[in-house]
């Protein structure tokens, strides 16, 4: 609790260099209890904001697909970071954000990504089959939740139409109890997997891997992740522009407000052995030059000098 962490700190009073918080509303929580500590005695704390991600974003965009109101993503920011003016330092997710975070008066932003190392599966082109959503879904509104449902409503019925009984989806990631997917339990085409220990067999096994959101912020993790087991990607456009990828050079871009393109973007990688091997190759030399550990290590320590 809140009342705790401050028995802890006040009891150690100079001991800690930096206190990294993760999340803007987990500052919100402490930021009183935060003051009085640095208030004390004894060299206060840098105290470093991890943002993973700029939610004013994301609620930007599924308010765009919803025909809401016009949202104010700029107040939003401003309300989202009230409180981040007790940070020395504040990390954002991408260059993206991290500008974002610079427009409205925050001066120290470092951008740190994730940390992925390649491991790409070795089953070649010929031997996979299928295709791969992995996501995790918390909330009923999810982007994850809406992807899937909107992938399975308007892509795959038109996979279907030129992949015929070789089209196959396979869903996995954890599902929370108060979400249900019993809706696709039985669909012929769609396997569901729910959450799974071990996910680099998924990956070795399946040739496509998509990611059809529609809203989100930060850095789609699950892109890193897939690319760095050498599954090529089919991804929306949003994801593409956060990842800062090239449409049909580490993976394929396809505006959401499309579906029939999703569909045809699909249908030509999984039959194009030649492509597939290019954005396997492409996405992997991404990762290795972006999202290596030692990369990752030096921006931790580049974070937390004084």
């Amino acid at each position: 609790t809140s009342e705790q962490l401050a028995d802890f700190l006040s009891a150690r009073q100079g001991y800690f260099d930096a206190i990294w918080i993760a999340r803007t509303h987990n500052l919100d929580r402490i930021k009183p209890m935060l003051e009085r500590i640095t208030a004390g005695g004894g060299q206060p704390a840098r105290i470093v904001l991890d943002t993973e991600a700029i939610a004013a974003l994301r609620e930007a965009e599924h308010a765009a697909l919803t025909d809401a109101e016009s949202f104010d993503v700029d107040a939003a920011i401003k309300r989202e970071f009230a409180n981040a003016h007790v940070c020395q330092r504040i990390i954002a997710v991408t260059s993206q954000e991290a500008q974002r975070l610079r427009d409205i008066g925050l001066p120290d932003v470092v951008v740190l990504g994730h940390c992925r190392e390649a491991q790409p599966t070795p089953r070649a082109f010929a031997d996979r089959a299928g295709m791969l959503f992995l996501g995790a879904m918390h909330q009923p509104d999810s982007p994850n939740r809406d992807a899937l449902d909107w992938f399975v409503r308007e892509v795959l019925p038109l996979v279907e139409q030129s992949l015929g009984w070789e089209t196959r989806l396979t869903v996995a990631g954890y599902v929370d109890q108060a979400i249900s997917l019993e809706v696709y339990r039985d669909h012929p085409r769609i396997t569901l997997r729910g959450a799974v220990e071990d996910i680099a067999p998924l990956y070795d096994a399946h040739r496509i891997f998509v990611a059809p959101t529609r809203y989100a912020a930060g850095a789609p993790y699950k892109v890193h992740e897939a690319a760095s087991y050498g599954l090529p990607v089919v991804a929306s456009g949003l994801l593409c522009r956060q990842l800062g990828w090239e449409d049909g050079r580490e993976l394929l871009a396809v505006n959401t407000a499309d579906p029939a393109e999703f569909a045809r973007r699909i249908v030509a990688l999984y039959l194009d052995a030649a492509l597939w091997q290019t954005l396997r190759d492409n996405a992997l030399a991404r990762v290795r030059a972006e999202h290596g550990r030692a990369q990752y290590e030096a921006t931790v320590r580049q974070v937390l000098e004084t």
